[in-house]
């Protein structure tokens, strides 16, 4: 349609109208050519920094790999003392889960502390690469506890840090957590006696609408008894460590 001003015709549509009349305001002589050009360098320099991000994270993820599974590793027996698996009752209305997260799961140090077994090494790869894995404090914390040195320790927060993406606990987190706790004591006897940080973990997936990645199995019993809502998954099949 024809207008006023014929060659400036984007400048007199909604938002770009608003924005051309704010940059008058600031400098009067602008000029839409000056605009267009400063749009088209920016989208530039946006879609190289994502380049650059995506090649970072690329390589965070293959350190943090190479850091878990091959060489040395983490120290698995000190992750796996923070972390044993505890014997609790059967279960009755919940179906586990393993090996294929069909959402974004939070990481358990069950399965940090495992990363070593082949066949839990091959989900961490496949989920790494897939960016399914999600941190959170509570497991920062956990993953921590493997570090042998000052600078191991350093190392491994940041490789998660930029190979994974977080979400964070609040005062809510915690209060979900005491809930959960209680409705478990609740429903049967000492069933509340589950690990703490658990508790944190499973209210942290509840209130980011995520799942949880594990091999323990007291995150079946606080799906099933502690009234939050989250996706129990099993690294690889219940039992199949042990045997």
């Amino acid at each position: 349609m024809p207008t006023k001003h014929p060659r400036h015709i984007v400048t007199e549509v909604g938002p770009v109208a608003d924005a051309f009349a704010r940059a008058r305001r600031i400098k009067p002589d602008v000029h839409v050519r000056d605009l267009v050009l400063l749009g088209a360098e920016a989208m530039v320099e946006r879609e190289m920094q994502a380049e650059v991000d995506e090649e970072r994270r690329a390589a965070a993820i293959e350190r943090l790999i190479s850091l878990t599974t091959e060489g040395e590793g983490i120290d698995s027996e000190a992750a796996e003392y923070v972390h044993e698996v505890l014997g609790v009752p059967e279960l009755s209305g919940v179906t586990p889960s393993f090996g294929a997260p069909r959402e974004r799961v939070l990481v358990d140090n069950s399965v940090w502390s495992r990363v070593r077994r082949p066949d839990v090494g091959a989900v961490w790869r496949r989920e790494l690469s897939k960016r399914t894995l999600i941190a959170c404090p509570p497991f920062m914390i956990e993953a921590g506890y493997s570090a042998r040195t000052p600078d191991e320790l350093h190392r491994i927060r940041v490789d998660i840090s930029e190979s994974m993406d977080s979400v964070c606990c609040d005062e809510r987190t915690w209060e979900l957590a005491l809930e959960a706790q209680q409705a478990m004591a609740d429903a049967a006897g000492l069933m509340h006696r589950r690990r703490p940080l658990d508790f944190l973990i499973a209210a942290t997936a509840h209130q980011h609408g995520l799942g949880v990645l594990h091999y323990d199995r007291d995150y079946d019993l606080i799906a099933e008894h502690g009234r939050l809502d989250f996706a129990s998954v099993w690294v690889v099949p219940p039992g199949s460590l042990e045997r």
